[in-house]
Protein backbone atom coordinates (compact mmCIF):
# COMPACT_ATOMS: atom_id res chain seq x y z
CA UNK A 1 0.00 0.00 0.00
CA UNK A 2 1.32 3.68 -1.10
CA UNK A 3 0.54 6.93 0.86
CA UNK A 4 0.73 10.07 -0.66
CA UNK A 5 2.25 12.21 1.75
CA UNK A 6 4.24 15.26 0.76
CA UNK A 7 6.18 15.25 4.23
CA UNK A 8 7.27 13.05 7.11
CA UNK A 9 8.23 14.39 10.53
CA UNK A 10 9.42 12.21 12.88
CA UNK A 11 9.13 11.82 16.65
CA UNK A 12 9.80 13.12 19.16
CA UNK A 13 8.97 16.66 17.32
CA UNK A 14 12.09 19.72 16.88
CA UNK A 15 10.87 22.75 16.30
CA UNK A 16 13.49 23.71 13.83
CA UNK A 17 12.41 20.54 12.12
CA UNK A 18 8.69 21.50 12.28
CA UNK A 19 9.10 24.90 10.48
CA UNK A 20 11.80 23.43 7.89
CA UNK A 21 9.11 21.00 6.90
CA UNK A 22 6.26 23.67 6.62
CA UNK A 23 8.63 26.00 4.46
CA UNK A 24 9.70 23.12 2.14
CA UNK A 25 5.92 22.00 1.92
CA UNK A 26 5.37 25.89 0.88
CA UNK A 27 7.98 25.96 -1.15
CA UNK A 28 7.15 22.78 -3.06
CA UNK A 29 3.07 23.89 -3.56
CA UNK A 30 5.00 27.36 -4.86
CA UNK A 31 7.86 27.02 -6.81
CA UNK A 32 7.16 23.05 -8.02
CA UNK A 33 9.74 20.24 -6.64
CA UNK A 34 12.39 20.83 -9.08
CA UNK A 35 13.34 24.11 -7.88
CA UNK A 36 16.47 24.66 -7.42
CA UNK A 37 15.60 26.28 -4.29
CA UNK A 38 13.81 23.02 -3.27
CA UNK A 39 16.91 21.01 -4.05
CA UNK A 40 19.07 23.49 -1.68
CA UNK A 41 16.42 23.37 1.34
CA UNK A 42 18.09 21.86 4.37
CA UNK A 43 16.34 18.09 5.23
CA UNK A 44 13.89 18.26 8.12
CA UNK A 45 16.43 15.46 10.15
CA UNK A 46 19.65 16.92 9.05
CA UNK A 47 21.88 17.73 12.49
CA UNK A 48 22.32 20.90 13.23
CA UNK A 49 26.19 21.65 12.71
CA UNK A 50 28.22 25.25 11.93
CA UNK A 51 27.62 26.08 8.24
CA UNK A 52 31.24 26.91 6.59
CA UNK A 53 32.33 30.30 6.36
CA UNK A 54 30.88 32.15 2.76
CA UNK A 55 34.09 32.43 0.08
CA UNK A 56 32.51 35.69 -0.29
CA UNK A 57 30.55 38.61 1.17
CA UNK A 58 26.35 37.42 0.70
CA UNK A 59 23.96 39.90 -0.98
CA UNK A 60 22.25 41.90 1.18
CA UNK A 61 18.56 41.62 1.21
CA UNK A 62 16.90 45.05 1.08
CA UNK A 63 16.61 47.61 3.91
CA UNK A 64 12.61 46.29 5.97
CA UNK A 65 11.84 50.04 4.37
CA UNK A 66 12.34 49.21 1.17
CA UNK A 67 9.85 45.73 0.66
CA UNK A 68 6.51 46.23 0.19
CA UNK A 69 4.28 45.89 3.03
CA UNK A 70 2.61 42.26 3.19
CA UNK A 71 -0.91 41.38 1.92
CA UNK A 72 -3.12 41.38 5.07
CA UNK A 73 -5.46 38.80 6.13
CA UNK A 74 -7.88 38.16 8.83
CA UNK A 75 -8.28 34.33 10.04
CA UNK A 76 -10.89 33.25 12.02
CA UNK A 77 -10.14 30.08 13.65
CA UNK A 78 -11.15 28.73 17.15
CA UNK A 79 -8.73 25.42 17.12
CA UNK A 80 -5.27 26.38 18.26
CA UNK A 81 -3.86 23.72 16.41
CA UNK A 82 -5.26 24.93 12.97
CA UNK A 83 -4.73 28.24 14.12
CA UNK A 84 -0.17 27.72 14.66
CA UNK A 85 -0.58 25.63 11.42
CA UNK A 86 -2.51 28.54 8.97
CA UNK A 87 -0.45 31.39 10.49
CA UNK A 88 2.82 29.07 9.57
CA UNK A 89 1.65 28.68 6.34
CA UNK A 90 0.40 32.27 5.39
CA UNK A 91 3.66 33.52 6.93
CA UNK A 92 5.52 31.37 4.41
CA UNK A 93 3.50 31.87 1.56
CA UNK A 94 4.24 35.94 1.94
CA UNK A 95 0.92 37.31 3.89
CA UNK A 96 0.79 38.83 7.41
CA UNK A 97 -2.20 37.55 9.32
CA UNK A 98 -4.12 38.50 12.32
CA UNK A 99 -6.22 35.57 14.23
CA UNK A 100 -9.88 35.93 15.61
CA UNK A 101 -10.72 32.72 18.12
CA UNK A 102 -14.54 33.43 17.82
CA UNK A 103 -16.97 34.34 15.14
CA UNK A 104 -18.06 37.65 17.14
CA UNK A 105 -14.07 38.66 17.44
CA UNK A 106 -14.04 38.10 13.73
CA UNK A 107 -16.99 40.60 13.50
CA UNK A 108 -15.03 43.26 15.44
CA UNK A 109 -12.27 43.18 14.02
CA UNK A 110 -13.17 43.13 10.08
CA UNK A 111 -14.63 46.77 11.55
CA UNK A 112 -12.03 47.61 12.94
CA UNK A 113 -9.29 46.67 10.23
CA UNK A 114 -8.79 46.89 6.72
CA UNK A 115 -8.32 43.35 5.37
CA UNK A 116 -7.50 42.08 2.27
CA UNK A 117 -9.61 39.11 2.64
CA UNK A 118 -10.60 37.26 5.86
CA UNK A 119 -10.65 33.28 6.09
CA UNK A 120 -13.73 32.38 8.18
CA UNK A 121 -14.33 28.96 9.95
CA UNK A 122 -17.83 27.85 9.61
CA UNK A 123 -17.97 26.07 13.10
CA UNK A 124 -16.94 28.53 16.18
CA UNK A 125 -18.18 29.30 19.46
CA UNK A 126 -19.94 32.20 20.53
CA UNK A 127 -20.76 33.07 16.52
CA UNK A 128 -20.46 30.83 13.69
CA UNK A 129 -18.82 31.69 10.15
CA UNK A 130 -21.98 32.26 9.17
CA UNK A 131 -23.71 34.90 11.52
CA UNK A 132 -20.17 36.59 11.54
CA UNK A 133 -20.22 37.12 7.94
CA UNK A 134 -23.88 38.31 7.77
CA UNK A 135 -22.53 40.92 10.87
CA UNK A 136 -19.37 42.05 8.46
CA UNK A 137 -21.73 41.98 5.71
CA UNK A 138 -24.16 44.59 7.60
CA UNK A 139 -21.11 46.80 8.94
CA UNK A 140 -20.35 47.22 5.44
CA UNK A 141 -23.69 48.35 4.20
CA UNK A 142 -24.50 50.59 6.89
CA UNK A 143 -20.82 52.27 6.68
CA UNK A 144 -20.00 52.23 2.90
CA UNK A 145 -17.22 50.43 3.93
CA UNK A 146 -15.38 48.31 1.26
CA UNK A 147 -16.60 44.91 1.05
CA UNK A 148 -13.81 42.76 1.80
CA UNK A 149 -13.91 39.15 0.23
CA UNK A 150 -14.41 36.05 2.77
CA UNK A 151 -13.65 32.45 2.09
CA UNK A 152 -15.02 30.15 4.30
CA UNK A 153 -13.26 26.87 5.80
CA UNK A 154 -15.50 24.19 6.08
CA UNK A 155 -15.34 20.40 7.01
CA UNK A 156 -15.40 18.49 3.88
CA UNK A 157 -17.77 15.53 6.28
CA UNK A 158 -20.70 18.33 7.06
CA UNK A 159 -22.85 18.30 3.80
CA UNK A 160 -24.50 21.64 2.67
CA UNK A 161 -21.96 23.98 3.99
CA UNK A 162 -21.05 25.26 0.84
CA UNK A 163 -24.57 26.28 -0.02
CA UNK A 164 -24.81 27.75 3.15
CA UNK A 165 -20.94 29.43 2.67
CA UNK A 166 -23.28 31.21 -0.34
CA UNK A 167 -26.54 32.22 1.78
CA UNK A 168 -24.34 33.68 3.85
CA UNK A 169 -22.95 35.95 1.58
CA UNK A 170 -19.31 34.41 1.51
CA UNK A 171 -17.47 34.45 -1.44
CA UNK A 172 -15.67 31.14 -1.88
CA UNK A 173 -14.69 28.31 0.53
CA UNK A 174 -12.01 25.75 1.33
CA UNK A 175 -12.66 22.57 2.59
CA UNK A 176 -10.29 21.17 5.83
CA UNK A 177 -7.84 19.56 5.45
CA UNK A 178 -6.71 22.74 3.41
CA UNK A 179 -4.66 22.13 0.06
CA UNK A 180 -2.07 24.53 -0.45
CA UNK A 181 -2.13 24.68 -4.07
CA UNK A 182 -6.08 25.53 -3.31
CA UNK A 183 -5.41 28.03 -0.98
CA UNK A 184 -2.94 29.64 -3.11
CA UNK A 185 -5.11 30.25 -6.24
CA UNK A 186 -7.96 31.65 -3.73
CA UNK A 187 -6.17 33.99 -2.37
CA UNK A 188 -4.52 34.94 -5.59
CA UNK A 189 -7.99 35.22 -6.74
CA UNK A 190 -9.62 37.42 -3.78
CA UNK A 191 -6.69 38.94 -2.13
CA UNK A 192 -3.95 39.25 -4.47
CA UNK A 193 -0.36 38.07 -4.82
CA UNK A 194 1.64 38.24 -1.68
CA UNK A 195 4.50 39.70 -0.69
CA UNK A 196 7.83 37.30 -1.38
CA UNK A 197 7.93 34.83 1.00
CA UNK A 198 10.88 35.73 4.03
CA UNK A 199 13.62 34.41 3.30
CA UNK A 200 15.02 31.59 5.38
CA UNK A 201 19.14 30.33 5.46
CA UNK A 202 20.00 27.40 3.29
CA UNK A 203 22.70 25.05 4.41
Amino acid sequence: ISFCFDNVIHQPLRQHQFAETIFRSVQVCRLGPTSPVIRRALPADTPDTPSPAPAHQPHQPPAQADLPAPVHLLVAEDNDVNQILIQELLTQLGYACTIASNGRLAAELAAQGDYAAILMDCHMPEMDGFEATRAIRSQEAATGRRRVPIIALTADSIKGDDELCYKAVMDDYLTKPIDCSRLVARLNRWAGPASPPPARNAA
